[in-house]
């Protein structure tokens, strides 16, 4: 029997976290049952600058700059618990549960300027928005498994109920000023509304295993998954006029329910001998939809989806452990998406006006094709180990949102199907030791290549992303006082546009680690670690770089040296910011965040094992 009580408050200037944890585990021979609870809350202030160019297939372009800031309060309650029964040799039983209760509330202000081909203001907006919100989930699991007196012969059977949800009330305000509009009732498009959202979803999941040893090397496996899912959403949204009085607004306002019934049955065959594993095998997956939406659910009519799809899936695998510790092995399979519901409702949804989403009923499932294979080696007497691996990845009846943009941005978007996007990568990795369990060194690179499609402005762009990485890493162990790793990770990434080739573009991400630790008489440590990065895109001049040092010393106290004190500097330079660089169908945007910097924290930990010192030496094999 174990029971363990854990709380953290940790407080700092951009974000705060309280946490708290609850253990009960209990252990016998024929008896497993563990449970915890957890709380925690978060507060978190959040500030952006935004860099984003959109292209058009006419050759202009319009940047945008956005500072944002955003503030979020969250809590959550969350308890599990699992059950394992062996009730014979033969048979098990096991119970799984798990809940989570979460509420909390967020604003967000932004500004934001539209600049066409960099010179002419087309749009200046102004955001302030907020919400709250109320989340329950639970998940709960039965699981039967009997071993038959066959050797080798399986049955498992599993059931599954789950809920999920969320109520919700949002304000939403923004000024927008359209410079180039073309009507007068566009120049000024001034956005005062609320609204209530409710939304929930039950699911019964079950599924049928079976495996059947055909003879010594062969097996016969079958499986059937079965799942109903029903939602429910209902959206209440209301502009409030100019005496401060609400209006119900039937064209936003929207309200519909799905049950969707998901059918798989499927069946492989298996050889297995002296290392040789090849299994061939096919699925049938069936999905039938049915939805009804309106603006309420009063209403008198409603639309209806109803739709029904039967795929096929094929996989194949094969894998063989050679001698000498030598294994190599490839796999194929295909992988389904079904469109979402709320991409097949033929309603137009513009709560956002300057982003309108239209859904679209003749969607069909998303189909891709997978295909990979690798080679793995180690060698004990000379400690050397080799991974190299290939995939690709071909799509068919890909869901894509083709997007029709207006001169001030104005967006309008709309999924279809499309194949032909294609992903290729390679893999290779190489570690060695330069001195035996004293200087090891591995290399590793990658190089991943994208073939996006998509139309905008009814104008087909074919997006290609080359992302292509080295990494380096040493480490050094001499002596039971002293260690360092370092690490170096060099990131290109190249993308070209087909509809205009003047806006392809580039940027790199270069990474530099290195972590040193010493021991000092007395049971005294001496740690630092610094981190180099670098971000650089030469078509917004973007260049910056940011050394991120943190140092530490502690101490082991107290007998069988359960206690250990820390002083720890993190970021000593106060250089910490959250970088992201990113490129789409008609994009490339630079994003900057700050986040938590330089602080520094006095600790005391105390451990019922013992503490362990950090000085042991990694395992690279």
């Amino acid at each position: 029997m174990e029971i363990e009580f854990k709380s953290k408050n940790w407080k700092f200037n951009l974000t705060q976290f309280n946490e708290d944890s609850l253990n009960y585990n209990y252990d016998t021979k024929k008896t497993k049952f563990s449970s915890n609870y957890y709380f925690n809350q978060s507060e978190q202030t959040v500030n952006t600058i935004l860099a984003r160019e959109n292209f058009f297939p006419n050759g202009s372009n319009i940047k945008t700059t956005e500072n944002s800031n955003r503030f979020n309060l969250n809590g959550n309650h969350r308890g599990s618990l699992r059950f394992e029964k062996t009730l014979d040799s033969l048979n098990t039983l096991i119970v799984i549960g798990n809940a989570r209760y979460g509420s909390g509330n967020s604003t967000f202000g932004s500004a934001q300027q539209l600049f066409r081909d960099g010179q002419v203001k087309t749009r200046q907006t102004a955001i302030d928005n907020a919400s709250t919100f109320r989340s329950f989930a639970l998940t709960s699991t039965l699981i039967y498994r009997h071993k038959f007196k066959k050797k080798g012969r399986n049955f498992a059977f599993s059931a599954a109920y789950n809920i999920n949800n969320a109520d919700g009330r949002n304000r939403q305000q923004s000024l927008n000023e359209l410079f180039l509009a073309s009507t007068v009732n566009d120049v000024l498009r001034n956005i005062n509304q609320r609204d209530t959202s409710l939304s929930r979803q039950n699911q019964l999941k079950s599924s049928l295993f079976y495996l059947e040893p055909i003879s010594k090397k062969f097996f016969w496996e079958t499986f059937y998954n079965f799942s109903l899912r029903k939602i429910e959403v209902d959206r209440n949204l209301s502009d409030i006029l100019s005496s401060d009085q609400p209006r119900r607004n039937d064209t936003l306002s929207q309200y519909y329910t799905t049950n969707y019934v998901y059918h798989r049955l499927g069946s492989s065959i298996r050889y297995s001998f002296k290392g040789l594993n090849v299994s061939v095998g096919l699925a049938g997956q069936n999905f039938n939809l049915d939805g009804q939406f309106a603006s309420d659910q009063n209403a008198p009519t409603f639309g209806r989806v109803q739709r029904s799809f039967l795929v096929w899936v094929p996989n194949a695998s094969f894998n063989y452990d050679l001698k000498n510790n030598k294994y190599i092995y490839s796999n194929y399979q295909a992988n389904v998406r079904e469109p979402s519901t709320r991409d097949l409702q033929p309603v137009i949804d513009n709560s956002n006006p300057l982003f309108v989403r239209e859904g679209n009923p003749n969607l069909v499932p998303q189909v891709s094709h997978d295909f990979s294979v690798g080679y793995n080696t180690f060698d004990p007497g000379s400690f050397t180990n080799l991974y190299a691996s290939v995939n690709y990845e071909y799509k068919v009846n890909e869901i894509v949102y083709n997007q029709n943009i207006g001169s001030n941005l104005l967006t309008r978007t709309r999924p279809e199907n499309i194949s032909g996007g294609q992903n290729y990568g390679t893999y290779v990795g190489l570690g060695f030791p330069l001195k035996k369990t004293k200087a090891t060194m591995n290399l590793n690179t990658s190089v991943n290549v994208g073939n996006s499609l998509a139309f905008i402005n009814d104008v087909l762009n074919k997006t290609r992303s080359n992302a292509y990485t080295l990494g380096l890493r040493l480490d050094l162990t001499p002596s039971e006082f002293f260690t360092f790793y370092g690490n170096a990770r060099w990131f290109l990434n190249t993308t070209k546009y087909s509809i205009n080739a003047a806006q392809n573009q580039q940027f790199t991400n270069t990474t530099y680690t290195g972590e040193m630790n010493i021991k000092l008489p007395k049971e005294t440590y001496f740690s630092s670690r610094l981190n180099y990065r670098i971000f650089r895109n030469e078509r917004f001049g973007f260049d910056q770089n940011q050394p991120i040092l943190t140092l530490s010393v502690y101490k082991i106290v107290m007998k069988d040296k359960k206690g250990e004190i820390r002083l720890t500097a993190n970021d000593v330079f106060d250089q910490t910011r959250g970088v992201n660089q990113s490129a789409g169908a008609n994009y490339i945007s630079n994003e900057s965040t700050p986040t938590l910097s330089r602080y520094f924290m006095l600790s005391f930990t105390y451990n019922m094992r013992g503490v362990t010192n950090q000085m042991r030496k990694r395992n690279n094999w």
